[in-house]
């Protein structure tokens, strides 16, 4: 069993955001897979280095998920097994970059189609309902 991450959310919980993080870490034997995200740009040139406005692909994400990784694999010891892959995306949204817009859904609104719009706000998440934000 592995447990899959995207990198924002690695980061937060290997920087102890979430509760009982050392309990997260022991319960999958640090066996963990994060994704690191490749925008459509960055796979339209070749992975070359360009500006690219994706929160994920920045030098300080990388900096840190790679520190928090060989942080956390050396905690882990021999069974760790915590690995970043690039993988590529159809959107440069990532869940990370809702929560942090869901107090103003004009901004959800661009980011997000219109049925995922739908389903976040029937399914009340990150604070919305159908009524809007509550």
């Amino acid at each position: 069993f592995t447990l899959a991450f995207g990198a924002d959310t690695f980061i937060d919980l290997a920087r102890g955001k979430w509760r009982r993080t050392e309990d997260v870490f022991q319960l999958v034997r640090y066996r963990m897979v994060v994704f690191r995200r490749i925008s459509s740009s960055q796979q339209q040139n070749d992975n070359k280095d360009e500006d690219v406005a994706d929160v994920d692909n920045d030098d300080e994400t990388d900096r840190v998920l790679s520190e928090s990784i060989a942080k956390w694999n050396s905690i882990g010891g021999q069974q760790s097994s915590i690995r970043a892959i690039q993988i590529p995306t159809l959107t440069n949204v990532s869940s990370s970059a809702v929560r942090r817009s869901t107090r103003d859904e004009t901004i959800l609104k661009e980011m997000l189609t219109s049925g995922v719009m739908e389903y976040v706000q029937q399914n009340r998440m990150y604070s919305l309902s159908e009524n809007g934000i509550e």
